[in-house]
C-alpha cells in the first residue's frame, strides 16, 4: 500500500509536470513565432542592405576602374618622363664626357705636337749619330783589315822556318840513328876486344907452358936436340902469335876507343842540334801561341765589327721606322684635330638639343604634377567611399551573424519543446536515440509481485541514475 501511495503522488507529480511542460511548450511555440517573423523580417532587410550594398561595390568597382585608369595613364606619363629624363641625365653626362674628353684629346695632341717635336730632333740626333758610327766601323774595318795582313804573313813565315826546323830534326834523327848503330858496332867490337883477349890469355898460358917444356927440356940430358928444336920452334911461333894478336888488340883497342871518342862527340853534337831544333820548336809554338791569341783577337774584333754593323743595321731600320712613324703620326695629329673639330661641333649642338629637351620635361612635370594631385583627391573620395562600403559590408556580416544565431536560438528553442534529455535520452544527427536502450514516459504500477521479465528493467544499460522521470527508482 505505501508503494502504492508513493508511485500515486509520483504519479500526480508527474501529471502536474506535465501540465507544466505543456504551458512552457505553449508558451515556447507563441515566443518561436514571433522569433520567426522578426527572422524573417530581418532576413528581408538584410536582403536590401546587400542590394544596397552591391549597388555602392559596383560604384566602389567603377570609380576604382577611373582612378587605376588615370594612375595607369599617370605612371605611364611619369615612367616617360623619366625615361626622357634618364636619357636627358645620360645625354648630358655624355656630352660632359665628350667635352671632357674632347679637352683630354686636345691637351693629348698638343703633347703627341711637342713629342713629334722631341722625336724628328731625336731622329736628327741619331742619323748623325749613324753617320759617325759608320765611319768608326769604316776605320776599325781597315785596321782589322792591317792586322790580318800582318798575322798572315806571320803565319806563313812560322810556316817556312818550322819546315826548316822538320828538316833539320830529320837529319839530326838519322844522324842519331848512325851514331847508334855505331855505338852498336863499337860495343861488338869491344866484345870481340874482349875475345881476342881471352884467345890471347889462352895464347900466353899455352907459351908458358911451351917455355916450360923447353926449359925442362934444356935441362934434361934425355931430351934430343931435335926435340928440343921442336920445342923452341913451338915456342917461337907461340910468341909470334901472342905478339901478332897482343898487337892486333892493342890496334884494335885504339881504333875502338878513337871511334868512341868520335861517337860520343857525335851524339853531343847531334843532341845540341835536336835541342836546338826543340828551342826553335818552342819558340815557333810561343809564336803560334801569339799568333792564334792575334787571330782570335782579329776573329773577335771583326765580330764585334759585325755586331756593330748588325746593329748600325738595327738602328737604321728602327730610325727608319721611328721616322715613317713620326711622319704618319704627323698626319694623324692632323686628322685628329680636324676630328675634335667636328667632334666639338657635334657637341655643341647636342647641348643645345638637351637645353630644348630639359625645357620640355620641366613642362611635362608640371603637368604631371597636376594630374597627380587631382588623382589624389579623387583616392581620398574613393578611401572614404571604401572605408564607409566596408562599415556597412561589416554592420551586414554583424546582422547575418545576429540572423544566423537567431535561427540557431529557434532550433534550439524548437529541440527544447521535444528535449529528450530531461528524461536522458539524445539523439544523433541521423535521429538514432543515444543511449541505444532507451526508456522514458512509462510507469507500472501493479498489485501483485513483479515477472521476472519486468525486473530485468533493473538493469538497463541507460543507467537507474540517469533517468530523471523515474528519479533513481525501478519497479
Amino acid at each position: 500500500e505505501k508503494e502504492l501511495a508513493d508511485g500515486k503522488k509520483e504519479y500526480e507529480e508527474g501529471k502536474k509536470q506535465l501540465e507544466d511542460a505543456k504551458k512552457e511548450i505553449a508558451d515556447g511555440k507563441s515566443q518561436l513565432a514571433d522569433a520567426k517573423s522578426q527572422l524573417t523580417d530581418g532576413k528581408n532587410q538584410l536582403a536590401d542592405a546587400r542590394n544596397q550594398l552591391t549597388s555602392s561595390k559596383s560604384q566602389l568597382d567603377s570609380a576604382r576602374n577611373q582612378l587605376d585608369a588615370g594612375w595607369n595613364q599617370v605612371n605611364a606619363a611619369k615612367a616617360e618622363l623619366l625615361e626622357g629624363q634618364d636619357k636627358l641625365t645620360k645625354a648630358k653626362a655624355e656630352v660632359e664626357s665628350g667635352f671632357a674628353e674632347a679637352e683630354a684629346n686636345q691637351k693629348t695632341l698638343e703633347e703627341n705636337a711637342a713629342k713629334l717635336e722631341e722625336a724628328k730632333k731625336q731622329i736628327a740626333d741619331g742619323e748623325a749619330q749613324l753617320a759617325q758610327a759608320k765611319q768608326t766601323l769604316n776605320e776599325k774595318q781597315t785596321q782589322l783589315d792591317q792586322s790580318k795582313a800582318e798575322l798572315t804573313a806571320g803565319q806563313e813565315q812560322l810556316d817556312g822556318t818550322k819546315a826548316q826546323l822538320n828538316e833539320q830534326k830529320q837529319q839530326l834523327e838519322a844522324g842519331l840513328l848512325q851514331v847508334s848503330e855505331g855505338e852498336t858496332k863499337l860495343q861488338e867490337g869491344l866484345t870481340a876486344l874482349e875475345g881476342a883477349k881471352g884467345q890471347l890469355a889462352q895464347l900466353q898460358s899455352q907459351l908458358s907452358a911451351a917455355q916450360e917444356q923447353y926449359n925442362a927440356a934444356l935441362e934434361n940430358e934425355a931430351i934430343s936436340q931435335e926435340e928440343r928444336d921442336s920445342l923452341a920452334a913451338q915456342v917461337s911461333e907461340l910468341e909470334s902469335q901472342a905478339a901478332a894478336a897482343q898487337s892486333q888488340i892493342d890496334e884494335n883497342t885504339a881504333s875502338l876507343e878513337a871511334n868512341r871518342q868520335q861517337l860520343i862527340a857525335s851524339r853531343s853534337e847531334l843532341e845540341s842540334g835536336l835541342a836546338a831544333v826543340e828551342e826553335g820548336f818552342s819558340q815557333i809554338s810561343q809564336k803560334e801561341t801569339e799568333l792564334n791569341e792575334g787571330l782570335s783577337q782579329l776573329a773577335e774584333g771583326q765580330a764585334q765589327l759585325a755586331a756593330g754593323w748588325e746593329e748600325l743595321k738595327q738602328q737604321e731600320s728602327t730610325l727608319a721606322a721611328s721616322k715613317a712613324e713620326t711622319e704618319a703620326g704627323e698626319k694623324e695629329l692632323l686628322d685628329g684635330q680636324a676630328q675634335l673639330e667636328a667632334a666639338k661641333a657635334q657637341l655643341n649642338s647636342a647641348q643645345q638639343e638637351i637645353d630644348e629637351n630639359t625645357k620640355t620635361i620641366a613642362e611635362g612635370q608640371a603637368k604631371l604634377d597636376a594630374s597627380v594631385s587631382e588623382l589624389s583627391a579623387n583616392e581620398q573620395q574613393y578611401a572614404s567611399g571604401l572605408a564607409q562600403y566596408k562599415s556597412g559590408q561589416q554592420q551586414i556580416a554583424e546582422n547575418e551573424a545576429k540572423l544566423v544565431s537567431g535561427e540557431k536560438e529557434i532550433t534550439e528553442n524548437e529541440k527544447k519543446l521535444t528535449d529528450g534529455e530531461k528524461v536522458g535520452v539524445s539523439t544523433d544527427e541521423n535521429g538514432n536515440m543515444h543511449p541505444v536502450k532507451s526508456c522514458i514516459g512509462i510507469f507500472i504500477v501493479t498489485k501483485k509481485e513483479c515477472v521476472e521479465r519486468i525486473k530485468d528493467c533493473a538493469f538497463c544499460i541507460g543507467n537507474k541514475g540517469g533517468c530523471a522521470v523515474c528519479r533513481g527508482k525501478t519497479v
